[in-house]
């Protein structure tokens, strides 16, 4: 996987119905934001009831790559598809502190929290 993609949706074993990614390192919009656009759509017509997004790798992100996640979410939403954002680094964290989406996306540092 090149670091500025995210890897693709991955079935997870030990949890039926709930999809995997690997977010890249950074998270600024543009290519990363169309790939991930366009595997949610995918997601939407297979048969999973969550996608968590892991963020534990991702050191940089922007308004572009915040816009990002606030557009999955509401895409998903709509298909009553639940996101979770897996063990973003605290910088992250302090980022949807800032912004108030911590409120409105949900964050869990483990998938034992699921």
């Amino acid at each position: 996987m090149n670091n500025s993609e995210f890897s693709k949706i991955k079935q997870l074993d030990n949890y039926q119905g709930i999809a995997y990614l690997q977010a890249p390192d950074n998270l600024l919009g543009g290519e990363e934001a169309l790939n991930l656009s366009k595997q949610v759509n995918d997601l939407k017509q297979q048969d999973f009831h969550s996608l968590i997004i892991d963020l534990s790798k991702v050191v940089m992100m922007n308004s572009s790559g915040l816009g990002s996640l606030v557009s999955v979410h509401r895409t998903l939403s709509q298909k009553n598809i639940k996101l979770f954002l897996l063990n973003p680094s605290e910088k992250i964290l302090k980022l949807f502190r800032i912004t108030h989406l911590e409120n409105i996306l949900t964050i869990i540092q483990d998938i034992s929290q699921l």
